[in-house]
Formats: C-alpha cells, structure tokens, sequence
C-alpha cells in the first residue's frame, strides 16, 4: 500500500494531502462577511445619497405683535445653541436691511 504524502501546516502538525477536504466553514463564514460589508457599504451609500439631492425647506411665519427677530430665532433654536446665527439666517433669507418687522409681515424662516 502506498503512503499518503503528508505535509506539515504553520502549527506543527501533519494532515494527510491525498484525499484531503478542506474546512468549508471558513470560506463560506468569510463570504457571508464579505456579502455583509458590502451590503452595509451600498445602504449606507443610499443613505447619505438621498439626503443629499433634498433641498432645505423654509417655513413661513406671520409677525404677531410684540414678536422680535430674536424672540423668533429664540423659539427655533435649542438652548445650548446662539439665536445671533438665525436671526442672520432670517435677515438674509428675508432681504432685511435692519432688525426691524412689524406685525403681520410674513417671514421665511429656515427649517
């Protein structure tokens, strides 16, 4: 009878090379992940892709009396943000020349 030829692996030990099946797990395991990662590569690319073709919608806002541009940018704002940032906002979105509205003026305000 012949021998089967046997090879030595990185740990030392021998395997049999004639006849020898490898471990399927481990490249089935490996194109799991892979299918994965890709996978996880394409949603994430559809993600941020649709956000980015939305345009930033405005609201409007009517004036009420005793209503400032600070008190407006104020109510928009979170409090660990500056209100001095959307009332500039708000200036340029409107075209004002000054910090002036009255009451009943209609405001586009960022969303």
């Amino acid at each position: 009878m012949k021998r089967a030829a046997r090879e030595k692996t990185q740990r030392g030990a021998t395997r049999q090379t004639a006849g020898y099946v490898p471990d399927r797990r481990g490249v089935y395991r490996r194109r799991r992940l892979a299918a994965a990662v890709v996978l996880l590569a394409v949603a994430l690319s559809l993600h941020f892709s649709a956000g980015a073709g939305a345009e930033e919608e405005t609201v409007l806002y009517t004036v009420t009396p005793g209503d400032t541009l600070w008190s407006i940018a104020a109510d928009r704002t979170s409090f660990t943000e500056d209100p001095r940032v959307t009332v500039e906002e708000v200036r340029r979105e409107n075209a004002l020349s000054g910090y002036e509205i009255h009451a009943g003026q209609v405001l586009k305000l960022p969303a």
